[in-house]
């Protein structure tokens, strides 16, 4: 009686949802049970719609397998489209750093693991500073 009576009072204020059925629901749910005669003809159409749903089931499991195929084409698609891309746009950039940046930074690292100096980051500014300079007058 007492338990009964929380329950009300607290599902009274707000919902309480804890998963398991409430003591009306499952004394209705055995009052409308089949009878035994009505249960074969029952069981005859429950299979039939069971077929039926497997029958869906297996059509909409294709349908599901055939878009998540069309869909990975389509990614792969788009990734080749934008590697292509990347690199037509890139190309630039690569000949100006091979024309400009590596043949300078390539002697440069050369000469710092030559001298091994004490500030290997401040002898490659230098470096690269003084060959900003000389390769500007060789420009003129």
């Amino acid at each position: 009686q007492a338990a009964m009576a929380v329950t009300s009072s607290l599902e009274g204020r707000r919902p309480v949802f804890n998963f398991l059925p409430s003591p009306a629901s499952s004394a209705s749910a055995l009052a409308k049970q089949p009878e035994p005669q009505k249960a074969a003809g029952a069981n005859e159409s429950s299979a039939a719609e069971a077929a039926a749903a497997a029958a869906a089931a297996a059509e909409a499991a294709k349908r599901t397998e055939r878009a998540r195929l069309e869909e990975q084409q389509r990614v792969e698609k788009v990734k080749t489209e934008e590697l292509a891309r990347l690199e037509k746009h890139s190309e630039p950039l690569r000949l100006y750093l091979m024309k400009f940046v590596v043949p300078a930074l390539t002697g440069a690292l050369v000469d710092v693991c030559r001298e091994q100096p004490e500030d290997p980051v401040g002898y490659l500014a230098e470096y690269l500073a003084i060959y900003s300079e000389v390769s500007r007058e060789r420009s003129l």
